[in-house]
């Protein structure tokens, strides 16, 4: 009966966990033993609450109470539960068991529906994701709309604005941007050298107009994976441009 308590605790942990964004996101990014304690951890908090119901419930003397309404009694529904668990289960447990599943999963449901709330999904992913500083970065970026600026290996740098912070895996494993500038850093000094003024065509193109659909700006999203940048930072063209007055750069958007 132990390791069934053990499951039945991890079970409820994990339909919380699964429906739960913040833990969910703590879930994925712990391993081994801390990924299967902060599973139990929700589980038991589950069970235990369940418990507390069912004292109440029982303090109160609400099953006798209730079940002659349904034509039977508390020992006709003893020997039924008895007999079908063959004595492994009381009534008392079944009913914590049911509780805490049914629990889990309206809290869980509830903190779901909350989070498709776009501002809301971030805001709960940013204070999930307080010990990850590049993350931190890239969901700062996704809220405020501020352009990023993205250094990769190959001394290749985009500036752009964050649409999409791929956070389903185990770990951070690409960021998607719609760049606005792109160059790269010179191989002396690493001096940022702008090259492509992207924002320049968009806004030939009409795609930055009020009112016009983010879909045609989507076309030129770029997925760079997180294993290939070496360096990031929040973006301001006009700081830019007074620490490089001397220096011709793309025009201002």
């Amino acid at each position: 009966m132990g390791v069934l308590y053990v499951a039945f605790v991890l079970v409820c942990g994990f339909i919380f966990t699964s429906l739960h964004l913040p833990a969910r996101y703590q879930q994925k990014r712990s391993s081994g033993w801390e990924s299967y304690f902060s599973v139990a951890f929700y589980g038991f908090a589950f069970v235990i609450l369940a418990t507390l119901i069912v004292l109440v419930i029982d303090g109160f003397d609400l099953p006798s109470r209730a079940l002659p309404r349904f034509d039977t009694t508390i020992g006709t529904l003893n020997a039924n539960i008895g007999d079908y668990t063959n004595q492994q289960l009381t009534p008392r447990e079944l009913l914590i068991a049911l509780l805490a599943f049914a629990l889990a999963g309206l809290f869980g449901g509830w903190s779901k529906i909350r989070t498709k709330n776009p501002a809301v999904r971030l805001r709960k992913l940013r204070k999930a994701c307080v010990g990850d500083e590049l993350e931190g970065i890239f969901l700062d970026a996704l809220r405020s709309g501020q352009w990023v600026s993205l250094t990769l290996d190959t001394r290749k740098c985009y500036i752009g604005l964050v649409t999409h912070v791929h956070t389903e895996a185990a770990l951070l494993d690409s960021i998607s941007i719609i760049p606005t500038l792109s160059g790269y850093r010179s191989d002396d000094d690493l001096e940022l050298k702008l090259l492509r003024n992207y924002y320049h065509h968009y806004h030939e193109k009409g795609l930055l107009e009020e009112g016009s659909a983010m879909a045609p700006l989507s076309d030129f999203r770029i997925v760079i994976p997180t294993k290939h940048i070496v360096h990031v930072s929040f973006f301001d063209l006009d700081a830019y441009k007074s620490l490089r007055e001397s220096q011709t750069i793309p025009e201002s958007a």
